[in-house]
């Protein structure tokens, strides 16, 4: 693979908010990915005409789905689990200079660098990313020993539910999108 195109760090689906400081006014959009690096934002109502940008984050503490059973596993809510809230500066990296105001309400994603981030902060990415992957992995162990009971299902879609993925989504759809995902975190 072309080493311009290889990406630094590993970096894993995030279905959370963003809120951004714009102009003095304070902005929320959606995040579709993070990693070390930075984060991918999606649903921004403005973009800012500043490339460097204040963020808030918020990211969900997993536990490690490995060591729950079915019946846990039914009964958990990602709404009670922990947070780590992070507040950095970026730098939005995807260049949009020459288009017009019009033009940027049809800018759907923007990509951020983390600017001088603390280290603290890192950490708590890296435990992210890791956990994620650790789970997706397990998720998918448990798409292939499903026997389709009822109970399984629903205890996967749970657990799929809980990283951000859409409980209503047909069940082999769903795998796909966590094999697409688990694809995603290989190593670099």
């Amino acid at each position: 693979m072309n080493s311009r195109l290889k990406r630094s760090f590993l970096r894993s689906p995030l279905k959370t908010q963003v809120l951004y400081l714009d102009d003095g006014y304070v902005l929320k959009a959606d995040t579709l990915n993070v990693s070390e690096g930075g984060v991918l934002i999606e649903n921004l109502p403005h973009v800012p005409d500043n490339p460097d940008v204040d963020l808030l984050i918020s990211i969900p503490i997993y536990p490690e789905f490995s060591k729950l059973d079915t019946k846990q596993m039914m009964a958990i809510d990602p709404g009670h689990f922990d947070q780590h809230v992070l507040r950095m500066e970026g730098k939005i990296v995807r260049s949009f200079e020459g288009n017009s105001d019009v033009d940027k309400v049809f800018i759907s994603h923007i990509g951020c660098a983390f600017v001088n981030p603390k280290p603290v902060l890192i950490l708590s990415i890296q435990n992210y990313v890791m956990l994620f992957a650790r789970n997706v992995k397990h998720l998918l162990g448990c798409f292939e020993s499903s026997k389709n009971k009822d109970d399984e299902v629903e205890a996967i879609k749970n657990m799929a539910f809980c990283m951000g993925y859409d409980r209503e989504q047909e069940y082999n759809q769903l795998r796909q999108k966590v094999l697409h995902d688990y694809q995603s975190l290989e190593s670099l």
